[in-house]
């Protein structure tokens, strides 16, 4: 019986210390927040592509249409990063662990921030490809190539 209230008090400690000082409840919640997010990402992409979509064919150029087609992969990151940024802010972190969270959260929007310029490379490039009649086709193709290989 001894041991069983051991296990106990034991179950109890780590409920409220938890790892790394956090309770668990805390942890609970964090995860709860990001898989929350990270469950309607597609859902939030869907929405905001159709509202766009909406948007676009009021427009006569078709350039906005193949942006609106490659910034959906993005778009669908963006909930990611906001359900961890919302998660992590929510727990108590100790300082040392706060400052490695800070760098996670900082290299989740610059991941999203070129991978949206990355693709937005694409529906661009016919301002480069104007010079082609001056350059040659593998130049220009290079450049842009080149420009992909720099933003990523």
């Amino acid at each position: 019986m001894e041991a069983f209230n051991s296990f106990i008090a034991l179950f109890s400690d780590v409920w409220k210390q938890g790892i790394f000082g956090l309770n668990a409840s805390e942890i609970i919640i964090g995860l709860l927040i990001f898989l929350f997010f990270y469950v309607l990402r597609r859902l939030f992409a869907r929405i905001l592509i159709t509202r766009l979509n909406k948007l676009v064919l009021k427009t006569s150029t078709g350039l906005d249409d193949t942006v609106i087609d490659v910034i959906e992969g993005p778009l669908k990151f963006l909930p990611v990063v906001l359900g961890f940024f919302i998660a992590s802010s929510y727990i108590n972190f100790s300082s040392e662990i706060q400052d490695i969270i800070d760098l996670i959260n900082r290299t989740l929007i610059t991941i999203f921030i070129f991978w949206l310029l990355h693709q937005l490379v694409i529906p661009f490039s016919f301002i480069i490809r104007k010079f082609e009649e001056k350059i040659s086709k593998p130049l220009v193709d290079w450049t842009l190539r080149g420009l992909k290989i720099l933003i990523f």
